[in-house]
């Protein structure tokens, strides 16, 4: 099942789906339906899919999110344009049990006039952290369960700060597939040795 630009107010019948997309492009300022979104991902119990793409300025109305358990989710894609606001994502990672999924793709697009500043507000918000006390930070959600991680990005250099938190948020990652732009700025630092990052690792492809 995909939607495109269609949130359904309604209950509908979608026990059959295993496959799920559902994207929202070019709209501005808007808000989304929380309740609409968790009815619709509760009327599809034997999800193993689920693919989210993000290019406008939306977000959800509703402050008080309670986490959505997709007991059949496998696995999580996630597209990202440049029209997205970094705390949509914090949203929808706060609504779904993606942490749990086996497989993720990451998808994040730039532009030539965007800053890298979105790229790592996008990676803070997708692995969010929180303060332990005394100087250290800890994980909110970690995607302890994840073994495949594939990544497309477009555009941005990156940092070295945002695939450290990346990298640390998926600690038995077995496999990651990288796609990067010329200019990325992308260094195994001897640093994730010390600290276990990809200590699992059996294949990378850049």
């Amino acid at each position: 099942l995909r939607l495109v630009n269609i949130l359904p107010l309604y209950r509908l019948q979608f026990e059959n789906v295993t496959h799920f997309t559902f994207e929202v492009f070019g709209s501005g300022g808007e808000f989304l339906d929380l309740v609409a979104f968790r009815r619709m991902l509760r009327s599809m119990p034997r999800m193993r899919s689920l693919s989210i793409a993000l290019n406008a300025n939306i977000y959800f109305a509703e402050t008080q999110l309670i986490r959505l358990q997709l007991l059949c989710l496998e696995s999580f894609e996630l597209t990202i344009g440049v029209q997205t606001p970094a705390y949509m994502i914090s949203q929808i990672i706060a609504t779904v049990n993606v942490q749990d999924t086996k497989r993720m793709s990451l998808k994040l697009h730039g532009s030539f006039d965007c800053g890298e500043n979105n790229f790592e507000g996008w990676v803070a918000a997708l692995v969010p952290f929180m303060d332990g006390g005394e100087g250290h930070n800890e994980l909110q959600s970690p995607f302890v369960r994840l073994q495949d991680l594939t990544m497309d990005i477009n555009f941005f250099r990156g940092s070295s700060n945002a695939f450290n938190w990346l990298f640390f948020a998926m600690p038995n990652l077995r496999n990651v597939s990288i796609k990067l732009p010329e200019h990325a700025n992308l260094i195994f630092q001897e640093s994730w040795k010390r600290c276990g990052i990809f200590r699992y690792l059996r294949t990378l492809r850049l």
